[in-house]
This record gives C-alpha cells, structure tokens and sequence, in this order.
C-alpha cells in the first residue's frame, strides 16, 4: 500500500504522518472515529497547513491589540458580535 511505501521510504516521523493524514483523513477530534473525514471541513490541513498557521498568528495578535474597535468591526463583518455579547453576558 502507498502507506507502507511511504513508511519505506522514510523514517521521518512527520513525513509519514502527514502522508497518512492525507491518506486516511482527521478523524474526529473529539469523537469515536480515529479515522475519515470530519463532519464540518473548514479548511484541508494538509493543502491549508500555511493558511491555518496566518490566521492563528493573526488571530494572536487581533486578541493583543489594545484597539478592540478593529476586533469589533471584524465581528460585526463576520456577524459574530451578538454571539459574543451572548456569551460575555454569561
């Protein structure tokens, strides 16, 4: 199998997990299924690994940054606000 070549032809431990990633999917994250593709896809970690990383860093630093109007306005962009003044209303 493609796996098995894979695990031949390497013994980084990260190549082969990212092939097997690709191969077999995430599975779940909080789930029973160890392997497949998840219900709700937002991004393919093996194509998005770069894309995933930026937003993270930028998230980061959106969370930092002492002007919370710019946060605002990008929940407001997104309509997510309201969940947010839902959830800090407890």
């Amino acid at each position: 199998s493609e796996r098995l070549g894979v695990m031949r032809a390497s013994n980084d431990g990260f190549v082969i997990a990212e092939k097997d990633l690709a191969l077999r999917g995430p599975g779940e994250f909080l789930g029973q299924r160890q392997s497949g593709m998840p219900e709700f896809v937002l991004a393919d970690l093996a194509v998005h690994a770069d894309l995933l990383a930026t937003a993270r860093t930028e998230a980061t630093r959106m969370l930092h940054t002492p002007d919370k109007a710019q946060l605002d306005l990008l929940l407001s962009l997104f309509e997510r606000d309201s969940a947010v003044r839902f959830l800090a209303a407890g």
